[in-house]
């Protein structure tokens, strides 16, 4: 019975050589080495647009963080010409030299221009536009 049962293990052993070393068996054991990376890469891929996604998000609440400071400094800017304005009618008034005081307030603003790129936002969707106007972004509607 052992003879038998080693026997049969020889042969099972010849034909499992036979069927690797034809080419539909290499073949087949290819084709799941590149199903395991092309997983592995979309899984790569996926990681990396959550991560872009998350960095345009944080990108997005500075930009209002600094929407909001310019704001307070524009309101600050508008203030202190007021006080300005009222210094200078009260230096007058009493008869004073205003000379050193500066002759207005000035806010110097740069607004960066528009642009649009396009960005992958799911590795199954075509690229959608995205505008930064002024350096902050806003999604386009299509």
């Amino acid at each position: 019975m052992a003879q038998q049962l080693a026997g049969e293990l020889t042969e099972i052993d010849k034909a499992l050589r036979a069927i690797e070393s034809r080419d539909i068996f290499k073949t087949a054991d290819d084709l799941v080495q590149r199903d395991r990376a092309e997983k592995a890469l979309a899984g790569a891929a996926d990681q990396a647009i959550a991560s872009a996604a998350r960095d345009r998000e944080g990108h997005a609440r500075a930009v209002g963080d600094a929407d909001r400071i310019l704001d307070e400094l524009r309101r600050a800017g508008r203030e202190t010409a007021a006080a300005l304005g009222a210094a200078r009618t009260g230096l007058a008034n009493a008869g004073l030299p205003c000379g050193n005081l500066p002759a207005g307030v000035r806010l110097a603003e740069r607004t960066p221009a528009s642009t649009t790129e396009l960005i992958r936002t799911s590795r199954n969707r075509d690229p959608q536009p995205l505008v930064t106007a002024g350096g902050h972004p806003r999604r386009r509607d299509t």
